[in-house]
This record gives C-alpha cells, sequence and structure tokens, in this order.
C-alpha cells in the first residue's frame, strides 16, 4: 500500500427504494424501474470508488439516510463499506457534516460524491485524490453534473468550502453558477 496519507471518501447515498428513487425520472419509467436504476447507479459508483482505492489510497465510507436504511444500503455495498447515517435536515449540511466527519479522520483531505453518477469512473476519482494531495489547504475539487450542480466535490479544509455551502440553492439548476 502506498505510504501517502489517506484521503476520505465517502459515498453519498439513499436506498433505491420504489416511490423514493429517482422520483423525477419515474415519473416516466416508472418507480419500479427507476429504483433498479437507481441500485444499478450506486453499485457502479461504489465499484469506481473501489478501483479508486486501487489507484489512490482513499479511506472509503458510506453515508446514507433514512436512518432505516443501513441494512439495504449494506447488503447492496457489501463488505469494505463502513456504513454512517448522515442527514443534518437539508442536502448542503449533511455534505458539510459529511465532510467534516472525513477531515477529521483524514486530515490531508476528503471527498464526496452522490451514488447517481455512473459514469464517473475509478480513474477520475483517483484523478481527484491526486489533486487534493498536491494543493494547498485552500484546494477543492469539483466535478459538475449536467443539471447545474456537482457530483463530486473535493477538499483540504472546510474553510475552503465556504464559498461553497454559504448561502446554497441545493438541488436546483443554479447550484454551479
Amino acid at each position: 500500500m502506498r505510504s501517502e496519507a489517506p484521503i476520505g471518501f465517502g459515498l453519498m447515498c439513499k436506498p433505491p427504494r420504489p416511490g423514493a428513487a429517482k422520483t423525477r425520472l419515474a415519473a416516466a419509467i416508472g418507480p419500479d424501474r427507476a429504483a433498479r436504476l437507481a441500485r444499478a447507479f450506486l453499485e457502479d459508483c461504489a465499484a469506481a470508488a473501489v478501483a479508486a482505492a486501487r489507484l489512490q489510497r482513499l479511506d472509503r465510507a458510506a453515508f446514507f439516510r433514512p436512518a432505516d436504511a443501513a441494512t439495504e444500503i449494506g447488503a447492496i455495498l457489501g463488505p469494505g463499506w463502513p456504513l454512517e447515517f448522515a442527514d443534518a435536515g437539508d442536502l448542503g449540511g449533511t455534505m458539510r457534516d459529511v465532510l467534516a466527519r472525513l477531515l477529521q479522520r483524514c486530515p490531508g483531505g476528503a471527498i464526496i460524491m452522490g451514488a447517481d453518477v455512473p459514469l464517473i469512473t475509478g480513474e477520475v476519482i483517483a484523478a481527484s485524490a491526486r489533486s487534493l494531495r498536491e494543493g494547498d489547504g485552500r484546494r477543492i475539487v469539483l466535478i459538475p453534473s449536467e443539471d447545474g450542480g456537482y457530483c463530486l466535490i473535493g477538499l483540504r479544509s472546510l474553510q475552503a468550502a465556504a464559498a461553497l455551502f454559504d448561502p446554497m440553492p441545493w438541488s436546483t439548476s443554479a447550484v454551479l453558477r
């Protein structure tokens, strides 16, 4: 294993339940198909993180909500994924909380990623970790999503994230502006 300190990696998860997963998409394809797709996305994202950990030292964990989803998420992800409940009331607060937890145990940097971005590869996640290692405490790594938000956020300090979180209309097309 590489000798550098690990970068914390948090996969932000929700259980792929019919009627609760990918609800906008479910309107077009139905709740069962949307839930199956959400599960496939979660599996693909987890596999990408595992692949990234072969290239860069990552301390991985799955952060989930709602509180009753641990068994369900654990069964999908399998062993090797510590599970932590995370729900600070809104998306921005939850992401900030998860980043703070990751930075507490991995002061060299933290990355969070949604579990619905199946096209992100392990190489992209590893490159994000490498970029964090090469930067100073102000370094932020962002991968934008087509809907105007971010699918991956990496940073070295919570102070560096102030512009990302205060105030931010999360889950809207205005996030990246």
